[in-house]
């Protein structure tokens, strides 16, 4: 049986051959650390090798898009700032909204959803279905759409309201082109044949009631010498004539 201090010995060679064997590597793992240090800082410093434009594209293009990217985005990958380079694309008027995600190991990866207008604004102007107002150099592959014209903190109702009194236009085969909306809150729109109809303030859906009624039954076969209806009076309706008809 091991005394008291055999036992301590063997402990204590123990941990010195431990000690010592730690010792004999630390050189080894200094090192390591230093060149896998400098590796690591070469890695992260390195600057974008590659960016992937994506997205059905008609306005833009991912080569134009891709040079953007390339001329704000220097020094290392790691530094490029994602929502920067998201904030660049979406300022093109035709970008509706930008996806940036790296691609590793020296990549970006972004994904393009260009604006789908659903209307004219005013003259050169475009809508699309957030109510955002478009500026583009060229809208003329747009004058298919209809036109809203109306103040620019109201292009949400003004499109609702473009819903609701074409809906109401179905039953008598009709369809708006136009939609005005007056500083003053008048309206008045121009339909597919041509007439114009003045509502103004108000009772919009009692007064397209009316009008539907009195075109339907009165008006629809004079619709081609029809100038201009003004349905703004409680009982009954105006009309303006290119030519009267004969009766």
């Amino acid at each position: 049986m091991k005394s008291r201090k055999q036992i301590e010995e063997s402990i204590f060679g123990g941990l010195s051959l431990y000690v010592l064997l730690l010792v004999a590597q630390l050189p080894i793992l200094a090192l390591m650390l230093y060149f896998g240090g400098n590796w690591a800082q070469q890695w992260f410093d390195h600057p974008l090798e590659n960016v992937e434009v994506q997205g059905s594209l008609k306005h833009t293009s991912a080569k134009s898009l891709r040079l953007q990217v390339w001329d704000r985005t220097e020094g290392s990958y790691l530094d490029i700032d994602l929502a920067e380079v998201k904030a660049l694309l979406e300022a093109d008027p035709w970008v509706y909204r930008v996806d940036v995600r790296r691609q590793w190991p020296a990549g970006l990866k972004i994904e393009i959803d260009e604006e789908r207008p659903v209307a004219r604004w005013g003259c050169k102007g475009l809508l699309n279905s957030d109510g955002n107002i478009l500026q583009p150099t060229d809208s003329s592959e747009y004058a298919h759409l209809p036109c809203l014209k109306g103040p620019e903190n109201r292009t949400l109702v003004m499109m609702e309201q473009f819903r609701s009194l074409n809906q109401q236009m179905r039953p008598l085969k009709l369809q708006m082109t136009a939609l005005h909306l007056e500083p003053r809150g008048a309206w008045s729109l121009t339909l597919n044949n041509g007439i114009q109809l003045i509502l103004g303030r108000g009772n919009l859906i009692e007064k397209m009631e009316r009008f539907g009624r009195v075109y339907d039954s009165q008006l629809a076969v004079y619709a081609s010498k029809i100038k201009q209806i003004d349905a703004r009076y409680t009982n009954g309706l105006t009309v303006t004539w290119h030519e009267p008809p004969k009766v």
